[in-house]
């Protein structure tokens, strides 16, 4: 197990390796941009990605994260998107992934 900032990393000797990453922020925002970010050690493989949002609305509304097909071993490419709320308030973007290290 290894903590770098907001990644935590956990290898396993069978060669298998978790991923996780946290973004704070407020609102999801500049839908037209695409985002993108380095896992803090590069898979051998493109991972298997898993998004989670966690929001302050609670009423009917839809958001989320496009993990883009351009993703690789190294990089996670994105794009946040919301339906039927404005304001999503305080957000926590959460990036699972399951891949090989060896």
């Amino acid at each position: 197990y290894q903590k770098i900032g907001n990644f935590e990393i956990r290898r396993y000797p069978d060669g298998t390796m978790i991923q996780s990453y946290i973004i704070y922020q407020y609102d999801l925002k500049d839908f037209n941009d695409e985002k993108s970010f380095n896992w803090a050690q590069a898979f051998i493989d493109t991972p298997i990605v898993i998004p989670f949002i966690t929001t302050e609305v609670n009423d009917a509304h839809d958001c989320g994260v496009n993990i883009l097909t351009k993703s690789n071993h190294a990089t996670v490419f994105y794009r946040e998107y919301e339906h039927g709320h404005p304001d999503q308030g305080n957000v926590r973007i959460q990036f699972y992934a399951i891949g090989r290290w060896k």
